[in-house]
């Protein structure tokens, strides 16, 4: 055998290992090994690229004043435990209050991420001050955004409205804890 031969049969073998290994990796892929690249890519967010993510979606539909949107965003278990009438009412008080379309926003975030029966739950609390067009206001939401065990319970929680005047006060804190789910509109603190 002369050297153009031993050459060519080296190619074939090297083209159809190549070949090989393209195929292998497209059955892989299309077989469901590939389908954790979405999710391998969503827990490589960081939680603040999230909770940013989440601020902007949250602002766009109370400026198009879209209930539907902002309904799809809470969590399936969230919306169960809900009472529809009252989350309605609130949703359309939020919607009046808010003035302008948002200019810029400033957030921090507290995280949690716990294991229960093996399973990862991921969640976070967005604490943001939005200037609008229009004026100033906070706006508090709680996520859970990632929850092996139960895919119901990701999604917002809650979301709290304050606005500026009084976040400014002396006595305010962010009332969250011992709320049920839903939205919230703060204008005074309870006495």
């Amino acid at each position: 055998m002369d050297d153009s031969k031993r050459i060519l049969n080296i190619m074939k073998r090297i083209i159809t290992s190549c070949l090989l290994v393209v195929l292998t990796s497209l059955v892989l892929l299309s077989s469901g090994c590939g389908a954790n690249l979405v999710e391998l890519n969503e827990t490589a967010k960081s939680d603040n690229d999230l909770a940013d993510e989440k601020i902007e979606l949250i602002v766009e539909a109370i400026e198009a004043k879209d209930a539907d949107t902002l309904f799809s965003m809470f969590s399936v278990e969230s919306l169960d435990e809900m009472d529809m009438e009252l989350l309605h009412e609130r949703t359309e008080e939020l919607f009046s209050v808010w003035s302008g379309n948002m200019v810029e926003y400033d957030g921090e975030l507290s995280t949690s991420k716990e294991t229960k029966s093996g399973n990862v739950i991921r969640k976070i609390t967005g604490f943001y001050d939005i200037e609008t067009t229009e004026t100033m206001c906070h706006l508090l939401f709680m996520s859970t955004v990632q929850d092996e065990g139960n895919e119901n319970a990701e999604g917002i929680s809650m979301i709290v409205y304050v606005t500026d005047e009084l976040f400014q006060s002396e006595d305010f804190y962010w009332q969250y804890g011992n709320r049920e789910p839903g939205i919230y509109v703060d204008t005074k603190m309870p006495k």
